[in-house]
């Protein structure tokens, strides 16, 4: 399991440190303009989570590695599971990073005591943990076309929510009732009195969405032709 995971990195470290670059350039502009701590977690989590399961697959489509990987003797579910825990690892490392420049840097608008807080550290690795559920069994199924596939599925979603909502009235808005369930949702995850029962069910949260994830996603990759 160690060899898969030392493999992983030294193939993705080209893409990884290319990743490191484009979010540090972002988080540097981000926290130095967005006034909303919220905000500024979120959408760091959600670039996080994005480019760093396509970067590393994208690797791997266009070295033809997966071939390579499925001929080591290691089942197929150990190599998505190495596959997840380096991304485990990659998630924790950038989640501190993530935090330590929004509460570090000289012209940031964030108070170091707001950030440096379990609430905020989880939060940050659940919205993580949210994207790689719904993204990653499809990067792991299709490659990086997975990632086209989640884009478009979402696409389709948002305009049958659309459909819906002027087929329906406004009375029934249901694509704002979906965009304010959305709002609410981050509200109550950074809002909710931290409390040590609170802080217990996010980390459940976390962990069973990752471990939902890494099933699927072993189904899937088991299932994949090269």
């Amino acid at each position: 399991m160690f060899n898969l995971i030392r493999k992983e990195l030294i193939l993705n470290k080209k893409a990884l440190l290319i990743s490191l670059c484009v979010v540090t350039a972002y988080l540097l502009w981000a926290a130095a303009t967005i006034e909303s701590l919220r905000a500024y977690i979120f959408i760091a989590s959600i670039m996080s989570g994005f480019m760093l399961p396509v970067n590393i697959q994208g690797q791997e489509d266009k070295f033809k590695t997966a071939i390579l990987n499925c001929s080591l003797p290691f089942r197929r579910s150990t190599i998505v599971l190495a596959r997840y825990m380096t991304i485990w690892l990659i998630m924790l490392a950038g989640t501190v990073y993530v935090l330590g420049i929004g509460a570090l840097i000289p012209f940031t608008r964030f108070p170091a005591g707001n950030i440096f807080n379990p609430q905020v550290f989880l939060s940050a690795l659940l919205f993580i943990s949210i994207l790689i559920f719904f993204l990653y069994p499809f990067v792991i199924r299709f490659g990086v076309t997975g990632m086209m596939i989640f884009l478009v599925f979402t696409q389709v979603l948002g305009i049958i929510l659309l459909f819906l909502t002027q087929y329906l009235g406004k009375k029934q808005d249901i694509l704002r009732a979906f965009i304010g369930l959305m709002v609410s949702g981050i509200r109550y995850v950074f809002h909710h009195e931290p409390t040590l029962p609170y802080f217990f069910i996010l980390l459940a949260a976390i962990i069973v969405l990752n471990f939902i994830s890494l099933k699927i996603s072993q189904a899937l990759y088991a299932r994949r032709d090269f």
